[in-house]
């Protein structure tokens, strides 16, 4: 919770600071980064580190142990290079006038980023918690010092020059890890190592994946095609309101790390009624949190309006509205989510997610055509009730076959 509250500081800061003295398309194009990471995080979350941390503690032999350490990591290796590359050409599609510069840094960004989480997610599972802290404090204070020395050399920071900061600072994490515990990352595309991953994946990954891609493509797909009908000023507005419930995103992404395997342990041992109560607790609580940020956020807003926004991003304390809807749903719906994969009832989520999907996207298309850019979020709240209904409906009906 320490390590995931410092790192949420940080980036909150960061895209403050960007908001505060970047143009809204500026600050568009980042948005496409940083929402592209979080995509690529999910999938990576999906195909690799989720494996790890279920897989690798339970093998009972060291060589079992090895072979699928070899096999996961390596895979994931060939992901972050492949989505590295493929991400940044995407982007540099969608924003044109991006300078060779940004299109380097961006594929470092994603690709360093993305073994910064591996590692991070390793650790967690070998039990060196304190470790991951104090690695991501060093990758912390590489990031600022690249961030400050930037701004020392030049009158006025590009968008390269924050994602080679963020790029810099997760390859110092990387490199301490690796250095440190080089036996926990074996790379090997062996024969034997290619067939243990693709069992994994037969067996495991298949709809873990469905169910984030269909998740990810309902919550993502409104800034890229913002991106496309808008323009990247619309992009930047609709993130800036986005922006202020990050804190509360993070501290529900280290919730769910914590309450995941709680769930599986309480389905396992028959305490169905104690997954349910830690499920409603939870929901709860979240709820709470969220309404009271968002009381926070109107009694303040003159303020930040004026000193975060400058008053030139139109339109933002409507979309913060709008996303304040979106992220009670969300975080309520997210947790009893959890609680479902925890029950294992991957299938019946990547089913939820994709009817809910298809009618976000679909919405998202009518509701740009006939109304404007921030209404767009409104099809997130329609996604988000229908996934809420169908989760609390099909929970604690009895698990077929």
């Amino acid at each position: 919770m320490l390590d995931q509250t410092v790192l949420s500081v940080f980036n909150f800061v960061l895209q403050m600071a960007l908001v505060r003295f970047w143009s809204p398309d500026r600050y568009g194009v980042f948005a496409l980064f940083a929402n592209a990471l979080l995509t690529l995080a999910n999938l990576q979350n999906g195909l690799f580190t989720t494996q790890y941390g279920v897989l690798v503690p339970q093998a009972q032999e060291g060589e079992e142990r090895q072979l699928l350490r070899a096999a996961i990591f390596s895979w994931n290796v060939v992901f972050c290079i492949v989505a590295a590359v493929a991400v940044s050409f995407l982007i540099r599609y969608l924003a044109t006038d991006q300078t060779v510069p940004t299109l380097l840094a961006g594929m470092l960004y994603f690709g360093l980023n993305l073994l910064r989480e591996y590692t991070r997610v390793t650790m967690m599972s070998e039990g060196r918690v304190a470790t991951a802290l104090w690695t991501d404090l060093a990758g912390l204070f590489v990031t600022i010092l690249t961030i400050f020395a930037w701004l020392h050399f030049y009158a006025a920071t590009d968008i390269w020059h924050i994602l080679l900061g963020l790029a810099m600072g997760s390859a110092t994490s990387v490199a301490i890890e690796v250095a440190t515990n080089r036996h926990l990352y074996p790379l090997s595309l062996s024969t034997r190592v290619r067939l243990r991953y693709a069992d994994v994946f037969r067996r495991h990954v298949t709809w873990v994946l469905a169910g984030i891609v269909t998740t990810e493509i309902q919550l993502r797909t409104l800034f890229f095609l913002l991106g496309a009908w808008y323009g990247l000023a619309a992009v930047g507005v609709v993130q800036a309101g986005l922006m202020l419930f990050r804190p509360i995103g993070v501290l529900w992404f280290a919730w769910s790390r914590i309450m995941r395997p709680a769930f599986a342990r309480a389905y396992a041992n028959g305490n169905d009624a104690q997954a349910a109560r830690l499920a409603h607790l939870s929901a709860a609580a979240f709820l709470v949190g969220t309404l009271a940020l968002l009381a926070v956020l109107y009694l303040a807003w003159p303020l930040i309006d004026h000193y975060v926004y400058a008053y030139r991003y139109p339109g933002v304390g409507q979309a913060t509205a709008f996303w304040g809807l979106v992220m009670i749903l969300s975080f309520v719906r997210g947790t009893y989510s959890v609680r479902m994969q925890g029950q294992a009832r991957f299938r019946e989520l990547s089913h939820v997610s994709l009817v809910a999907a298809l009618l976000t996207v679909a919405l998202v298309v009518a509701i740009a055509h006939f109304r404007g850019p921030i209404d767009t979020i409104l099809a997130n709240v329609a996604g988000e009730l229908f996934m809420l209904g169908a989760v609390m409906w099909i929970m604690d009906r009895k698990i077929t076959a």
